[in-house]
């Protein structure tokens, strides 16, 4: 009797890491695909407390070169309770003109670093307008912006369009 229920229980958890396999596997649905500086994907947030958690839309913010080397990339996390949109810090997207299912919100004050194995599933990539709008609030919920003269302020932003193939100057 004890060597059927320990046969049962090894075939048991067999079967549960097989099935867990099959899902991670079916979760990233495109490997291959190097995330890119305005795209949005579906992504698993580790987030406690007052950080955002579970599974939600995030918006890659790291640079291009970045994302082609790192393991990593720095997302902004997106939100359909759409609160305080007088914040300069949170940019509202449209459904229709970003490509998502629901007007979102990005909380550009909430930058996370994460794997890019928590990237489930590429969703859609926002207009290049939308992106400057979130280059914006990002650049004013970090207040690093303010502490930079004018002169280093595009000696910078010259060196974060080399790092942006997508880019115009």
């Amino acid at each position: 009797m004890r060597h059927d229920i320990l046969t049962e229980a090894k075939e048991c958890a067999k079967n549960l890491i097989t099935k867990k396999e099959r899902i991670e596997t079916n979760l990233n649905t495109e490997p291959s695909k190097i995330p890119s500086l305005g795209d949005i994907y579906l992504l698993r947030f580790d987030g406690t407390d007052q950080e955002q958690s579970g599974v939600r839309p995030a918006l890659i913010i790291s640079n291009n070169k970045g994302n082609q080397y790192s393991p990593n990339v720095i997302v902004l996390p997106l939100t359909t309770s759409l609160k305080k949109t007088n914040q300069p810090t949170h940019v509202i997207l449209n459904a229709g003109e970003a490509g998502l299912q629901h007007d979102s919100m990005v909380l550009c004050e909430n930058p996370v670093c994460v794997s890019k194995k928590k990237l489930i599933k590429y969703l859609t990539t926002i207009k290049p307008q939308q992106m400057e709008e979130v280059s914006v609030a990002y650049l004013l919920a970090t207040g690093a912006i303010s502490r930079i003269t004018e002169e280093k302020l595009i000696d910078v932003r010259n060196r974060a369009v080399s790092l942006d193939a997508t880019q115009v100057a």
